[in-house]
């Protein structure tokens, strides 16, 4: 695990117990599941976990994952599906699952929702 992730080294063991503590409570995983995923993937223990908490955030939503295509989808086909938050014109995930289409539509897409419904029946 070491040689995989060395900034291991440098976390307390209490910060370590807290993030294996983290994805076994987020993941519902036993104490066995959790050491056996953090021996393959030790980095992360190591990386921000805000992106994970994001990601299962986005994950509990009630969107199905066809809604979240055609959002994606037409938000590509408009050249403004950029999710990474270190560019201009960011999407956060929790954003683009959360809002209602017409919401979406106007903050995120900057389209009217019929245009969105119109480009739904070209799918």
């Amino acid at each position: 695990m070491v040689s995989r992730a060395p900034y291991l080294l440098n976390f307390s063991v209490n910060r370590l117990d807290n993030r294996l503590g983290f994805y076994q409570q987020q993941l519902s995983l036993s104490a066995n599941n959790t050491r056996n995923i953090v021996a393959r993937l030790p980095r992360l223990l190591c990386g921000s976990l805000e992106p994970v908490k994001e990601n299962l955030k986005v994950q509990k939503k009630q969107k199905t994952l066809l809604e979240l295509v055609k959002r994606h989808l037409f938000l590509e086909y408009l050249g403004k599906a950029q999710y990474d938050p270190t560019l201009p014109n960011y999407i956060s995930l929790d954003r683009l699952v959360s809002l209602p289409d017409e919401t979406f539509c106007t903050e995120l897409a900057l389209a009217t929702l019929e245009d969105f419904y119109l480009f739904q029946k070209t799918l």
